[in-house]
């Protein structure tokens, strides 16, 4: 294999590689983006707040890197839509707010209480599907996410080369040499 064939095939890789992250990245932002938007046409319905907690969690850190805990308030809360009584503790599709302290997620819940009416919005379509949050991130926002995400992957894509000429291993650097040095003689 020469040596233009190897350096085509790592770049082909790597920027499949990076464009696989990139729709992944660009998926995990623009699906609650689509749910929620739906969710402004769901129909307000009257709901009764049956408990509210503060939940401990763990997200779990990248490549081996240690997590961290987080603190969720969860609002449960029951409703009835169409003569059928329904519960649910979905705040909105982009999930609950996080807290990193035990003291801000319970000074966020404590706006909610246990019996406290309040208004959901329920999808007339599924009356299992509700939120207690409507409302979506504009566009704007949305785009601005996908746009710096994109202009990273394709700042990764354009360094990758040069770095892989930097930091390749040796004898690599040795078969590129020759390599060089046989096309010359070709071209003379």
């Amino acid at each position: 294999m020469s040596n233009q064939s190897m350096r085509m095939g790592i770049y082909v890789a790597c920027a499949t590689l990076i464009t696989s992250v990139l729709i992944w990245g660009n998926f995990k932002l623009i699906k609650p983006w689509i749910i929620q938007r739906r969710a402004a046409s769901f129909q307000p319905v009257e709901a009764v707040v049956d408990s509210v907690e503060t939940v401990k969690l763990y997200k779990s850190g990248r490549k081996g890197r240690s997590g961290y805990d987080y603190f969720e308030p969860r609002v449960h809360y029951r409703y009835d839509f169409d003569g059928q009584e329904n519960e649910s503790h979905r705040y909105s599709y982009y999930g609950y707010p996080e807290f990193r302290n035990p003291t801000e997620a319970t000074l966020w819940a404590s706006s909610y209480s246990e019996g406290d009416d309040l208004t959901v919005y329920v999808n007339p379509k599924n009356p299992l599907q509700s939120v207690i949050d409507n409302e979506s991130v504009g566009l704007w926002r949305l785009m601005i996410q996908l746009t710096c995400v994109g202009c990273m992957d394709l700042f990764l894509m354009l360094i990758w080369l040069p770095v892989w000429d930097h930091f390749k291993p040796r004898r690599l650097r040795e078969k590129d040499k020759a390599f060089d040095e046989l096309m010359a003689g070709v071209d003379e």
